[in-house]
């Protein structure tokens, strides 16, 4: 959601930036390229999109302006979002992704072979369905229970959330099996003067519920959050709180990810786009796409991806999850 108002596509072609060198000029953990992977890889990396549903229209059933230019970009922006999400997927992508949440796809996305999927709730709005989509690498990671998904805006206001647990099929570097929550949402704009959102209390119960009834207690929120790096409540600890995962650790970075506007509007907006988790020791964080490529093709309201990298410990999690934070943004 946003605050603001090529042709075909080929699967040769490379859309990559930033993932050997990120656009930041850091470069960030590589994992093998191999097609057999073990937890063993001491990174857990995630990514967060949101094309919006925009994207993915046929028709205009928003209320844009023809005159001020504001279109859907259709079939191209469906091209090019399904061409970028097959490569940055790849079962042999240089650099392996375990879990993407993906927001507003509407089952318009396929994913590859070795890709898990966990479909949250529908939840109805007046721009039509809006979706989480849950991925993850069934190389490495089997489902724990079963999932925890609602609307946060109630069944006919919107915002979904998914809530799954997973459980590693290899070791961590601390020698014990890893098993984590997986949190994929689409959070609503929150409250400027206080920081809370609608459904707040609707997620932070099922969260609660989920981390009972599997007995987990480590969350990775994968999520467009909507919350900019003005407004009260937008630091990773905030949001982790929040949500009932106690204090964040970890948290990628603020970046300008929303969202494809007009003009001066376009990417104005710092910190949208997160993932964030209370466990690990750092958080790499990747820009896959430039807003320059995606203004050429992109659909109104589209944000960037982000790429978050986790690296694990190398002492027994509960010590070195419970260190003080690298980061509080």
């Amino acid at each position: 959601a946003c605050m603001c108002s090529g042709a075909g596509s080929s699967r040769k072609r490379t859309w990559l930036h930033g993932i050997d060198g990120g656009v930041d000029g850091t470069v960030g953990p590589h994992t093998p390229s191999a097609e057999g992977r073990t937890q063993n890889d001491r990174h857990i990396t995630a990514l967060v999109y949101n094309p919006h549903g925009e994207c993915f229209a046929t028709k205009r059933p928003y209320s844009w302006r023809k005159e001020l230019g504001w279109h859907n970009n259709y079939p191209k922006c469906e091209q090019h979002v399904t061409a970028f999400l097959d490569e940055v997927l790849a079962s042999n992508a240089s650099q392996k992704v375990d879990f993407a949440g993906l927001v507003y796809t509407n089952g318009r996305y396929t994913a590859p072979e070795h890709m898990g999927k966990v479909e949250s709730s529908r939840c109805l709005t007046k721009h039509g369905n809006d979706d989480v989509l849950l991925l993850y690498d069934t190389r490495v990671w089997a489902t724990k229970g079963d999932p925890h998904m609602g609307c946060m805006e109630g069944d006919l206001g919107g915002r979904p959330f998914l809530i799954q647990g997973f459980r590693g099929m290899g070791t961590t570097p601390s020698a014990s099996p890893l098993t984590l929550l997986v949190v994929a949402a689409h959070f609503p704009h929150p409250h400027i003067a206080t920081g809370n959102f609608d459904g707040q209390e609707i997620l932070r119960k099922e969260v609660q519920a989920a981390k009972q009834s599997l007995s987990v207690d480590k969350i990775l929120l994968v999520a467009d959050t909507n919350f900019a790096d003005f407004m009260v409540g937008s630091r990773g600890s905030s949001i982790m709180q929040a949500i009932g995962g106690g204090i964040a650790y970890r948290t990628t970075t603020f970046a300008y990810t929303c969202c494809v506007s007009e003009g001066i509007e376009a990417f104005r907006y710092k910190g949208f786009d997160r993932v964030i988790s209370n466990f690990g020791r750092s958080m790499d964080t990747k820009f896959p796409l430039k807003a320059s490529q995606v203004m050429k093709w992109g659909a109104q309201n589209m944000h960037l991806p982000v790429l978050g990298s986790l690296e694990l410990c190398d002492e027994p999690t509960t010590l070195c999850g419970r260190a003080a934070p690298l980061r509080y943004w």
